[in-house]
């Protein structure tokens, strides 16, 4: 079997929208997640990942996405009573060995490059709320944080109140920038993230009025080791729907998350998917963006129901092909990077996936089963839009 430890989610309920807008960066197109179905356990649905094993967030509180826990590490006091994290952001593919610290979750597209986010949210508590982007694993990421008291600052907790935004590289912090700007308690409040190459903007709407006004801009840093790309996220420290606290009655969201995606990352993978993909007894999958190559040597390679990806095998398990589908379905991979037909192609009696990648986004979108289309209406008035619709 693969060595991997993973989680793994199917991207669905999602509206991702083309966008035709030109101009000298003109948009590619839009991503939209306004969180409308209800998971009391978010993380490991709808495409998004979570990465601290004790919190997988919820929808089921209050139409947003929320963090559940209230989890902290309990020092402010130099460093000296590190009893409940290590204040490391955890190394790994999965929520094994994290702590209170690395309380995110992710969604979107590892081929996302430059792009901006919008999203609103609303604090009824005083701890950390914040952003992650341009996220490619649990040790690689942009982090934008806001607080009014307890707030990771590795390696130690601190109470402060402002903006901090961190680059997280290979699991170690570094700080970009910082400023006064926070939430206010009880108050709706949007952000808009704009990252274009190294250049990395943080706007805060202080005001609630729902604009981006001067004197708003939270942070605004030049990266001299920026982080390529990633997906986006939201993120909580010491701050969630915890029985008897401040959260508890679902005053704590994130809501209408919006993407507006300019341009993506080189497909490192070749065309093959998170799913993987085999070459007589060679294994080939996609991960965090890299593919990986192993021989499955003494056993063979097939497609495994569950958990559903295709893995090295051995004995009984190499005695007959495994149908990976029901013919005529189609759909999305797991990580929505490609979609697919079912069918039968090779010489076995078995079903699989025939998949595509999707080059122009990215992107498939779960609704359709299909890579999401880019509008071509450049310079047109009507006429056919390249996406089954028309322009104009």
């Amino acid at each position: 079997m693969r060595c991997s430890a993973r989680l793994r989610s199917l991207l669905s309920g999602l509206t991702l929208l083309s966008s035709c807008l030109v101009g000298a960066s003109a948009l590619g197109f839009t991503y939209v997640n306004t969180f409308d179905t209800d998971y009391a356990a978010f993380g490991g649905n709808d495409g998004w990942f979570y990465s601290y094993c004790g919190d997988t967030w919820t929808t089921a509180l209050n139409g947003g996405v929320a963090p559940l826990t209230d989890d902290g590490c309990g020092t402010t006091d130099g460093c000296s009573n590190e009893n409940n994290c290590g204040y490391n952001y955890y190394v790994g593919t999965n929520c094994s060995g994290s702590d209170p610290v690395d309380n995110h979750v992710q969604g979107g597209s590892i081929l996302w490059k430059d792009y901006q986010l919008t999203a609103r949210f609303r604090n009824e508590d005083n701890d950390t709320f914040g952003f992650v982007f341009r996220y490619r694993n649990n040790a690689n990421f942009y982090l934008y944080t806001m607080s009014r008291e307890y707030a990771p600052n590795p390696p130690c907790a601190q109470t402060y109140v402002g903006s901090r935004l961190y680059r997280i590289s290979s699991g170690s912090p570094s700080l970009l920038g910082q400023s006064a700007l926070t939430y206010e308690i009880s108050k709706e409040h949007s952000v808009r993230i704009t990252v274009n190459g190294s250049a990395v903007t943080v706007e805060l709407d202080v005001n609630s009025d729902g604009q981006f006004s001067d004197g708003e801009t939270a942070v605004s840093v030049t990266d001299g080791q920026p982080l390529p790309n990633g997906r986006v996220g939201f993120y909580a420290y010491d701050n969630g729907a915890a029985a008897g606290l401040p959260c508890q009655a679902g005053g704590c969201w994130f809501d209408d998350l919006q993407v507006d995606v300019w341009s993506l990352a080189e497909d490192k993978c070749q065309g093959i998917s998170y799913e993987g993909a085999c070459n007589g007894t060679t294994l080939s999958y996609c991960f965090n963006g890299e593919l990986y190559t192993q021989p499955c040597t003494g056993g063979c390679c097939r497609w495994y129901d569950s958990p559903g990806y295709f893995s090295c095998g051995y004995g009984a398990d190499c005695g007959q092909c495994v149908n990976e589908c029901v013919q005529g379905t189609s759909g999305c991979s797991k990580e929505a990077t490609h979609e697919w037909v079912c069918g039968n192609v090779d010489a076995d009696p078995c079903t699989e996936k025939v998949l595509s990648a999707c080059p122009s986004t990215g992107t498939c979108d779960p609704k359709t089963g299909k890579c999401l289309c880019v509008q071509q209406c450049a310079g047109k008035q009507c006429g056919d839009d390249g996406c089954g619709g028309l322009c104009g």
